[in-house]
């Protein structure tokens, strides 16, 4: 069984120009990817420790592994490509379903792989794969993800807001591999520095996005937490702080120019709210299965796929207000210098 699913994710990882362009084909495609992972669940165990360390036994983990990120890629592309449509009235979309539909497939697929990784064991096997670490695939599926664009459509908004949580929580999870570093391997050559260098520009677009107020009436706490994260990683790493400091500064500067009283209140508060629950998915294969084929027959099917299950609530005020600072110390410490020189900068 393990054989087969394997053989599912790596067609579909080598499938995707196939699909473009067909709505059917794309749901036919996702509701595959989602639930060939999540059979994994239903052979082996509900713990993902018990699953991690079956996948981690089997002689072809590192291909799984490889082809799940890149078949995921496409789902994320597909939905970029119906972005546009979401933007006029919603009386005029006669996709909104199969988007909605879309949207909560490849959640649930890049769940699976963010579960999997919060496993000490298998992110440090996934981190030793140099096609994924090492040639960008992992940046890459971090890049399209963080490329998805915001809709008027608020829950879709409130989606989006949550697949670059848990993608920049992916990245930070590999961040914190302990036999081989993340950041080694991802610039390792010359064109994957690079990447790593346009993943940290989309990441700050991000920030930039949050600091100017866009997204005030979403939840976006642990994702701008997650970006503060990988910027304090990032900034600490001199072969990307100049990457910082190009692309930060101005996302700095409009922070220190509010006014005094909104300055204090937004960083200097010890109010610890609020408070943001991570979101969880309960994914049943079979109902994915039935909604998908409800949509592209037209026929009725329920649709009680999934449910969100909150998981432990994250007061970020204060982390945030933290890792500005960590941030702020980074890029001001030059390794270079000694320490009497450092404390009379």
């Amino acid at each position: 069984m393990l054989n087969l699913i394997f053989r599912m994710i790596d067609f579909l990882s080598q499938s995707g120009e196939k699909i473009s362009g067909s709505s059917q084909m794309v749901l036919l495609y996702s509701a595959l990817l989602s639930s060939s992972m999540y059979l994994l669940k239903a052979l082996i165990s509900s713990e993902w420790q018990d699953i991690t360390r079956v996948l981690l036994a089997h002689s072809k983990v590192d291909k799984f592994t490889t082809t799940a990120f890149t078949a995921l890629r496409v789902v994320i592309n597909s939905l970029q490509a119906k972005l546009p449509d979401q933007h006029i009235d919603p009386r005029m979309r006669p996709n909104a379903n199969e988007v909605y539909c879309l949207y909560h497939l490849c959640e649930s697929s890049l769940e699976f792989l963010q579960s999997a990784c919060r496993q000490k064991l298998f992110r440090e096997r996934v981190v030793k794969n140099k096609e994924l670490c090492g040639e960008g695939g992992v940046l890459q599926l971090v890049q399209d993800t963080l490329k998805l664009s915001q809709c008027e459509d608020p829950y879709l908004t409130n989606t989006v807001y949550w697949l670059k949580s848990k993608v920049l929580s992916i990245m930070l999870l590999l961040c914190e591999a302990e036999s081989t570093s993340f950041l080694e391997m991802a610039s390792s050559t010359t064109q994957s520095k690079e990447l790593v260098k346009t993943t940290i520009f989309e990441v700050l677009q991000v920030l930039k996005m949050m600091f100017d107020g866009d997204l005030k009436d979403h939840p976006r706490g642990l994702l701008q937490l997650n970006a503060m994260r990988l910027t304090e990683i990032f900034s600490a790493d001199s072969r990307f702080k100049i990457s910082i400091i190009l692309h930060f500064t101005e996302v700095l500067t409009r922070v220190f120019l509010q006014p005094q009283r909104e300055f204090l209140s937004t960083w200097c508060s010890n109010d610890h709210e609020p408070n943001e629950e991570e979101n969880v998915m309960d994914f049943d294969s079979i109902s994915a299965a039935g909604l998908v084929l409800g949509l592209i027959s037209k026929s009725h099917v329920q649709h009680s796929t999934w449910h969100n299950i909150q998981g432990s609530p994250t007061p970020y005020a204060y982390q945030r207000s933290s890792l500005l600072v960590k941030i702020l110390v980074n890029l001001a410490y030059d390794p270079d210098l000694s320490e009497g020189e450092q404390s009379t900068q």
